[in-house]
């Protein structure tokens, strides 16, 4: 039975790819950080260890312990405006603990597939609506989290290029889900669930303006499936829809889903101090390989309103 790393395996995209993974029968091995909120559920049968991807270390006896046949660093500091509060620690996190699995990998002498969870940040966006962005283009960030995931993407190159190491760079745009916390989607989903509970009376938005490309994390956990099978190392792959929605297109979604009035106000504290206007991904790479979102975004609206909704009740 082939054997999976898996860093970051508490996390949203971690622990949905480790349940993923368990179903399709591979043996799992979970990277959590000791000492890290249980946020999400691990499912069962993960094979869990508790350590930090910035131990390099403890995860140099991990990887050459465990000699995994795929490996997933997932790890990661994903918070953008959380990177502009702390950008020092977001750089250590995303660049020191890319370079430390490539290493610890290169250093035990084994050459498994590497899936290195990078980021849609990383491009410059577009100031046009019709205009897909492409892998071969651009990576000019305008956060700290996106200048960290373009290090971490060019180091995960570096490593293919001079030591082998099989590296594909994952590049998913907008994901989201059930579960998922702390950003704008889950917000709205959040405070519409407790307008709906009777535990909020407003719910304050920031800039509705700027157009995302959104993926299902199931849709996204399918892509990093196919990847294993049909996927190139060296290579980057955009994990997109190649459809955009203004996040005010997403907030009316929302408002629909729900029966009573939901009474909205613009907050200024909701705005980044930069943000891309259109951020649209191209899938054709990852099309030609035989991938495409399945489920309708309506429906990933209502899963992740439902999940809050439980959460809100579950406060009464």
């Amino acid at each position: 039975m082939s054997k999976c790393l898996i860093t970051g395996c508490g996390g949203f995209i971690g622990s949905y790819l480790a349940d993923y993974l368990i179903q399709k029968r591979f043996t799992v091995y979970g990277l959590v950080r000791k000492g890290a909120k249980k946020q999400y559920p691990i499912t069962g049968g993960v094979l869990v260890w508790e350590s930090d991807v910035l131990h390099n270390k403890a995860l140099d006896a991990l990887v050459a312990e465990i000699r995994p046949d795929y490996v997933f660093h997932m790890a990661a500091q994903s918070n953008i405006p959380l990177s502009w509060q702390n950008p020092e620690e977001t750089l250590k996190v995303n660049v020191l603990g890319t370079l430390y699995l490539l290493e610890a990998i290169r250093k035990a002498g084994i050459y498994p597939l590497v899936q290195v969870l990078c980021s849609s940040a990383e491009y410059a966006g577009s100031t046009q609506e019709n205009v897909t962005i492409k892998e071969t283009d651009e990576l000019r960030s305008s956060s700290p989290y996106g200048v960290s995931k373009v290090a971490a993407d060019l180091l995960a190159h570096l490593y293919w290029q001079v030591y082998k190491v099989k590296v594909i760079r994952l590049r998913p745009f907008y994901i989201v889900g059930p579960g998922k916390t702390s950003d704008v989607v889950s917000n709205f989903a959040c405070g519409i669930a407790e307008i709906e509970a009777g535990r909020r009376n407003i719910l304050e938005v920031g800039n509705l303006e700027a157009v995302r490309d959104i993926v299902d994390i199931r849709d996204c956990v399918r892509a990093m499936g196919l990847l294993m099978r049909a996927g190139t190392p060296g290579e980057a792959y955009n994990v997109s829809s190649g459809k955009g929605y203004s996040i005010g297109e997403i907030l009316q979604k929302f408002i629909m889903l729900s029966p009573q009035r939901i009474p909205v106000r613009r907050s200024s504290k909701k705005l980044r101090p930069l943000d891309e206007h259109f951020l649209i991904g191209n899938n054709s790479k990852l099309s030609a390989l035989g991938w495409k979102p399945e489920i309708p975004l309506e429906q990933t609206l209502a899963d992740i309103l439902d999940f809050w909704r439980k959460r809100a009740n579950a406060f009464k």
